[in-house]
């Protein structure tokens, strides 16, 4: 049988998929929705792929369909299909879109429960992201790099660089919270660090 060619035309909002109401009479079919709704997000048209992020169905999927979708679909060709009404997995989209270079200041986020911005800053490092396939995630660990003296500092005469004061716990407390699951979940631990300057001092 050759390989599975993506639909085309319109998603319909059909009822679940017969594997996955199977599982409630005991058949444990859902590893084949799952990877059906992985191919959707991944592989097929647009309107398909943004429908298998909003139904958000999977149980153990490869990745989180929204990833998926937006590592190869362009965000012109998603947003029609991702209406405000959805909720917040359109700005997560968007967000996804945004961390591979896209510039999204233009679009208007209603419920964004991230708040960041909707383009990278000039001082953020740029690499590659994960490649995702039909069966696995490629993401290797890139180079840490060498750490140098940031040239663009601007006052490293005055406070620039000099550590925030309570001021800036809020902040602090929110670059916590991003990473709270993985924290409390494991063994790993997060810190974070303001200074008084620009994103550049902050570099």
């Amino acid at each position: 049988m050759g390989p599975a060619t993506p639909p085309t035309g319109r998603p319909s909002s059909a009822s679940p998929p017969k594997s996955r109401l199977a599982v409630e009479r005991g058949h444990q079919l859902w590893p084949a929705a799952d990877h059906a709704e992985h191919r959707l997000a991944l592989q097929a048209p647009a309107s398909f792929a943004a429908a298998a992020v909003v139904r958000d169905a999977t149980t153990f999927g490869v990745a989180p369909l929204a990833e998926v979708a937006a590592s190869s679909h362009p965000w012109a060709d998603l947003e029609p299909h991702l209406p405000s009404d959805v909720g917040a997995i359109r700005a997560v989209v968007a967000h996804e879109r945004v961390a591979r270079g896209e510039d999204l200041t233009a679009v208007d986020l209603v419920d964004d429960p991230f708040g960041l911005p909707l383009r990278l800053a000039a001082w953020e490092p740029t690499t590659d992201g994960p490649t995702i396939g039909p069966y696995a995630v490629d993401d290797p660990v890139p180079p840490p790099g060498s750490l140098q003296p940031n040239p663009g500092s601007s006052d490293p005469g005055g406070d620039a660089r000099r550590p925030a004061g309570p001021e800036a716990e809020t902040a602090r407390i929110a670059l916590r919270d991003l990473g709270a699951t993985w924290t409390e979940q494991s063994r790993g631990a997060a810190t974070a660090v303001a200074v008084v300057g620009s994103g550049l001092d902050a570099a």
